[in-house]
C-alpha cells in the first residue's frame, strides 16, 4: 500500500534453497520504508501489460 501518508509492504522473498519448486522456502518479511514499497511498487507495475482492446471498422 502507497499513499502519500502511509507505506507498507509484504514482499515474498526466495531463501534459494537447491531443492525442487514444490519444496522452495521463502520468508516473508513486512516493511514500511517508503524507498522500499515504492520501489517494490515500480517493479509491480513494469511487469503489468495493459489489454488493449481494438475495434476495427468497416468502411463501406
Amino acid at each position: 500500500m502507497l499513499s502519500p501518508h502511509f507505506a507498507a509492504a509484504l514482499v515474498a522473498v526466495d531463501l534459494d534453497d537447491d531443492v525442487p519448486d514444490d519444496e522452495r522456502r521463502s520468508d516473508f518479511p513486512v516493511t514500511y520504508e517508503r524507498d522500499l514499497v515504492t520501489s517494490a511498487a515500480n517493479s509491480l507495475i513494469g511487469r503489468v501489460h495493459p489489454v488493449v482492446e481494438t475495434k476495427t471498422r468497416t468502411q463501406n
